[in-house]
């Protein structure tokens, strides 16, 4: 079958198309080339926990975070307070994180709010009358409510 003008064309844009569609997927991996010894040295520790049967770092504390979402509602804005006298930013990330879909706010004005910490003799929303224990989880950690008069 001898080649007409319309099917070399068909053939010209195919062969296009072909070398546009590798020089894209070229210049998209380029850049996630950089993420390979990164994703190497990942799967290196994941396996060597693995083979001494561990758990990843952080993952008893998330599970104990999990245990908050049974007093919480399923989705929404869940209040966070820092009653102990240190930082409380890193405790409040894993808490955010284990809590999810639900958003995390350093505030007391939603309806839950989680304490965190071992509050002293001035704070503490176990001594404020708008809200109530839900739940102590551990000694730094509990859920209340807001009463609602």
């Amino acid at each position: 079958m001898p080649l007409t003008s319309e099917s070399s064309s068909r053939w010209i844009f195919r062969s296009a198309r072909t070398i546009a569609c590798g020089a894209v997927l070229l210049l998209l991996y380029l850049p996630a080339s950089d993420m390979v010894p990164i994703a190497q040295w990942n799967l290196h520790t994941w396996g060597r926990l693995r083979e001494r049967h561990r758990d990843a770092p952080d993952t008893g504390q998330d599970r104990a975070n999990q245990a908050l979402a049974s007093v919480l509602p399923a989705t929404g804005v869940v209040g966070f307070l820092n009653a102990s006298t240190g930082d409380a930013t890193r405790a409040r990330y894993f808490l955010q994180y284990s809590l999810a879909p639900r958003l995390l706010v350093p505030s007391i004005d939603q309806e839950f709010v989680i304490e965190y910490g071992v509050p002293s003799a001035t704070t503490g929303l176990s001594r404020d009358a708008r809200f109530a224990l839900v739940k102590e989880f551990a000694q730094d950690l509990r859920v209340f409510r807001r009463i609602s008069r």
